[in-house]
């Protein structure tokens, strides 16, 4: 959280960030982090929730700086409610993410950040268009298609059994 505090620090006052999950300790780590670089009424903690894809309906970006990740559930989910993702290249972020298309890959530093978001935040024909193809890509891992292929697979393994 502490480069997408530190981008918030030099963007338009208009961009805000809400931050769902963690635990007390964290969230009162990073409500200083905003606090100290003069942020703190940009952000919203909202703690742990059960109705992230309402809040992520209503966003215009999800930002995910990780070092590190594995099959990233909330790039998914993110996309899926129509909202484009700007992420490192962690995990399957590089499998997901077609950059300037659905979302983007940055760096994990301040200045890759805002870069992106500016390029969104100045262009609203890019953030619909990234909002579609969001959706487009979540589309092909829903629960349908992935039961799908996993059919394909068994099917086949049973066709090579045969002969």
């Amino acid at each position: 959280l502490r480069f997408i505090l530190d981008a918030l620090a030099v963007l338009p006052e208009q961009v805000t960030l809400t931050i769902v999950g963690g635990d007390t300790y964290d969230i009162k780590k990073y409500q200083n982090l905003a606090a100290k670089l003069g942020v703190s009424a940009r952000v919203t903690f909202l703690g742990r929730r059960q109705d992230v894809p309402e809040l992520l309906v209503r966003s215009d970006l999800f930002v995910m700086p990780s070092s590190t990740e594995g099959w990233s559930l909330a790039l998914i989910e993110a996309m899926a409610t129509g909202t484009p993702v700007i992420s490192t290249a962690v995990g399957s972020a590089l499998e997901l993410i077609e950059d300037g298309v659905n979302g983007f890959i940055v760096s994990r530093d301040r200045d890759s950040i805002v870069e992106k978001i500016r390029l969104v935040i100045d262009d609203p024909d890019l953030l619909a268009s990234m909002r579609a193809s969001s959706i487009r890509t979540a589309s092909q891992y829903s629960w349908e298609n992935i039961a799908r292929k996993y059919l394909d697979i068994s099917n086949d393994i049973l066709k090579k059994r045969e002969k």
